[in-house]
C-alpha cells in the first residue's frame, strides 16, 4: 500500500513538473533558456526538449507503458496537457491586483506568455483586455465577454474529447493515477 501511494504521489509530482516545464518552454522562445537568459543547451543552459523527454520517460515508467505503446500515448498525453493550460487562463486574482496575469497591465507579458506562466493570451482575451483598458461601453464589453466565453467553451469541449481519447487507452490503475495527478477528471 505504501509503495502504491509513493508511486501515485510520484506520478502526480511528475505530471505537475511536466506541465510546469512545458509551460515554461512555451513561454521561452528559441535561445531563451533558464535563469539569466541562457540558451537551450551548453554550459549552464536549460535544454527544454531534454527535460521534457526525461519527465515523459519517468511518466511512461510510472504508468508502465512499453515503448511501442508510449509512442501512441505520449502525443495524447501532451495534447491533454496543452489543452489544460489553455483551459486555465488568466492570472486569477493577481490580475485584479495589478499583477497582470498573462500579459495584462502590470504583468511581464507580451509574446510568449505572462508573468505567472501559461500560454499567450488568445485573441478574444486580448480584445476584452483592450476593451477594458480603453473604457469600452457596457454593450461592447458584453459582446467581448460573449466571444471569450464561446472560445473557452470550445476549448473545454476540445479538452473533454482529448481526455476521453486518453482515458480510452488507460488501464483502471493508469486512469486512477492520472486522475490523482489532475490530467484526467
Amino acid at each position: 500500500m505504501a509503495n502504491t501511494l509513493k508511486k501515485l504521489i510520484g506520478t502526480a509530482t511528475l505530471v505537475v513538473a511536466l506541465t510546469a516545464t512545458s509551460a515554461m518552454a512555451q513561454r521561452q522562445g528559441p535561445g531563451q533558456g533558464g535563469p539569466g537568459g541562457r540558451g537551450q543547451g551548453g554550459p549552464g543552459g536549460f535544454n527544454r526538449e531534454e527535460m521534457m523527454d526525461r519527465l515523459m520517460g519517468a511518466v511512461q515508467e510510472n504508468l508502465g507503458f512499453a515503448d511501442d505503446e508510449w509512442g501512441v500515448v505520449r502525443p495524447m498525453m501532451e495534447d491533454v496537457m496543452e489543452l489544460q493550460r489553455g483551459a486555465n487562463p488568466g492570472g486569477g486574482l493577481f490580475a485584479l491586483m495589478g499583477g497582470g496575469g498573462r500579459g495584462g497591465r502590470g504583468g511581464q507579458g507580451g509574446p510568449g506568455g505572462g508573468r505567472f506562466g501559461g500560454p499567450e493570451r488568445s485573441a478574444a482575451e486580448e480584445a476584452l483586455s483592450t476593451a477594458i483598458e480603453e473604457g469600452a461601453s457596457a454593450e461592447a464589453l458584453k459582446s467581448k465577454l460573449a466571444d471569450l466565453r464561446a472560445e473557452r467553451k470550445a476549448n473545454a469541449d476540445k479538452l473533454a474529447k482529448a481526455r476521453e481519447s486518453l482515458r480510452a487507452v488507460m488501464s483502471a490503475e493508469q486512469e486512477a493515477k492520472l486522475v490523482l495527478a489532475g490530467v484526467l477528471d
